[in-house]
């Protein structure tokens, strides 16, 4: 409200608060509160505004967080009427002993307005599209991976792939465990127009040898041996990710994925179940548990897992149908019963 400058679309959570910061802030809360109690009478404006501030500011200030936010813009719109009225109240107050009043109030008033209408229109700037809104994002926090995410997106959809793909990088050396990066680095990385897979994998290599100990690097440079036919080699990256991010489900889904085919089923499943311990609504991995028991005719565990991943979310009746790895189960009538969804 005082200085509206450096405002973001999104603000990320701190890891840790400075010790100084924390105290700083309940001291000068204290002293506020100490200050409308000692002023209720003469001026319960003061303690009216103040109260108001406080108490609609509490259920938005993250004591419960909800989402990834540390802090939004919209939250501060109703409790900033209460700091409004200290101010109205306030500046009458203090013009009422002014004898110049009737020039210095409105003129007072239109110098602060119009410098908030300049700072609207820079602000609404900022807005005009998700490229401009995330790199000014950038700009004034830190450590901001949502933003590094949103722009590579935007940037991505725009045809400036290899920017994108920086952008989504930055977002998981910040966040290793952010999902919505890591899918579309692997879609940037696998549609990436102006670099064959070998070049891809270069690059990879060289983020690598400045980052050895990015797991999200890891990964995708076994997601692109594996385009490449050379599964060893994934199955190597995604171990290299695994020891340093144990909870990837990503990196466990596909490393499943590669044994499943390679043939080497048990440790395909070992590697889907430690998915599902770490990521229990991923519907795919209860599917293929399904199709790997289908596949070693055993039809009801089979059955049991399918409907496992029907359970969580599975609604692709056409794919089912189509999968020839339930050629041993398609007699059932769990089976006829799935494809008469259709």
């Amino acid at each position: 409200m005082i200085f509206p400058l450096h405002l973001s679309v999104f603000y990320p959570r701190p890891a840790t608060l400075p010790v100084w910061q924390v105290a700083g802030a309940g001291l000068f809360l204290a002293a506020i509160f100490l200050l409308a109690i000692w002023s209720l009478k003469k001026r319960p404006w003061f303690a009216v505004g103040w109260l108001w501030y406080v108490g609609t500011l509490i259920p938005v200030i993250g004591i419960v967080q909800v989402g990834l936010q540390s802090m939004a813009d919209r939250y501060t719109y109703v409790p900033l009427i209460g700091l409004s009225i200290i101010c109205v109240w306030g500046v009458a107050e203090l013009l009422a002993k002014w004898s110049q009043k009737r020039i210095a109030g409105p003129l007072t008033a239109s110098i602060i307005f119009a410098a908030l209408a300049i700072l609207s229109w820079v602000q609404n700037g900022y807005w005009a599209n998700s490229t401009a809104l995330y790199k000014h994002a950038l700009n004034v926090t830190t450590d901001n991976y949502i933003a590094h995410g949103n722009l590579g997106a935007a940037l991505y959809l725009k045809g400036e792939v290899n920017k994108a793909t920086t952008h989504f990088i930055e977002a998981l050396r910040i966040a290793p465990d952010y999902n919505d990066a890591l899918t579309n680095l692997r879609v940037s990385l696998g549609n990436n127009g102006n670099h064959s897979i070998n070049q891809t994998i270069e690059k990879l290599e060289k983020l690598v040898k400045n980052d050895p100990e990015h797991p999200a690097l890891y990964y995708t440079l076994g997601f692109m041996y594996r385009r490449k036919g050379e599964l060893n080699k994934a199955i190597d990256q995604y171990k290299k990710a695994l020891s340093y991010q144990a909870e990837f489900p990503q990196a466990q889904f596909d490393l499943a994925f590669i044994y499943s085919i390679k043939g080497e089923f048990e440790k395909a499943l070992e590697s889907y179940k430690k998915t599902i311990a770490i990521q229990p609504d991923l519907f795919w991995a209860y599917y293929n548990i399904g199709a790997i028991f289908a596949l070693q005719n055993r039809v009801n565990e089979s059955i049991i897992w399918l409907d496992r991943a029907i359970q969580h979310g599975f609604r692709d009746w056409e794919f089912l149908v189509k999968d020839k790895k339930l050629q041993n189960i398609r007699m059932t009538s769990y089976y006829k019963k799935l494809a008469g969804k259709i």
